[in-house]
């Protein structure tokens, strides 16, 4: 209702929100906070990162919600990329679920990671005195998971028995069932 003035009103409030979790004494008022934002494009500033960077000593968790990495870039201007990030670069639990932003998925691809794996490769040919074979292999290093992935994750609804799909990324944080940084997930919508 309110358009480009109710976002800067926003704005303000989360701004002060933010300084004066960074003023309060965690040890005195150890109740842990947290700052929620749907559609969190539209309430992204560029002190974001730096709050981010120390949230974790006031204890404040940060959650925010979008649909893709480019409406970050987008949001911040000329600097969006590097501070969009640095912001990301903070938040340590990343969930991915299906998305068509190409710089999204490899966004999400490069943060999960590559790895060395073996190629191998086979050849025959068949001549009239005999046939040969070939085969080898080399080392080399693939994404984990490609870009791709992310384009084909089930969206939930009844086309997909109200799954939803998601990948969560945790750094620093291996997990059981992949020994890995990343699990895949399904999540049951409601009926």
């Amino acid at each position: 209702e309110y358009h480009d003035l109710g976002r800067i009103a926003q704005g303000l409030f989360k701004f002060m929100w933010q300084r004066s979790m960074l003023r309060r004494d965690a040890k005195q008022y150890p109740r842990p906070v947290f700052l929620w934002a749907d559609e969190s494009q539209n309430f992204v500033s560029s002190f974001d990162f730096q709050y981010q960077a120390v949230a974790r000593s006031a204890r404040a968790c940060t959650v925010y919600l979008t649909q893709n990495i480019s409406n970050y870039y987008s949001m911040l201007g000329s600097t969006g990329r590097d501070e969009a990030n640095a912001l990301l670069g903070n938040l340590q639990t990343k969930i991915f679920h299906a998305n068509s932003d190409q710089p999204t998925n490899q966004y999400a691809a490069d943060l999960i990671a590559q790895e060395w794996t073996v190629a191998l490769n086979f050849g025959s040919s068949a001549a009239e005195n005999g046939s040969s074979h070939s085969g080898g292999g080399s080392q080399t290093v693939q994404y984990k998971l490609l870009p791709a992935t992310f384009t084909t994750l089930k969206k939930g609804g009844m086309a997909n028995n109200r799954e939803v799909e998601a990948i969560i990324f945790q750094g620093g944080r291996l997990w059981k069932a992949t020994q890995d940084t990343y699990l895949k997930t399904v999540f049951k919508q409601g009926s």
